[in-house]
């Protein structure tokens, strides 16, 4: 493994451990698994094939869930900590 691969590793780990990781995968897992989430992003999917006029009453609901807010709030917490990586990187 190369000083880069074993650097990309520990950065990797280390962003892992925060608990804005943690707690980003536990949504995740918990959203996946939720039937009545499952049942709403197969009934938003379909409204979106269909182009029905209610997709994007269906999209707000589903986002409005408190699951999902979270989850939808960390990931953009995550995005900007990784460009913020990528900017460090790319000086």
């Amino acid at each position: 493994m190369s000083k880069i691969e074993k650097l990309s590793s520990a950065l990797k780990g280390k962003l892992y451990d925060t608990e804005e990781f943690k707690q980003y995968f536990y949504l995740k897992q918990l959203i996946e698994n939720d039937e009545q989430l499952a049942k709403m992003r197969k009934e938003i999917a379909l409204a979106k094939k269909r182009n029905d006029p209610n997709y994007p009453k269906l999209l707000a609901q589903y986002q409005s869930h408190p699951l999902v807010n979270n989850f939808l709030v960390l990931k953009e917490e995550i995005k900007d900590t990784l460009q913020q990586i990528k900017t460090i990187l790319e000086e």
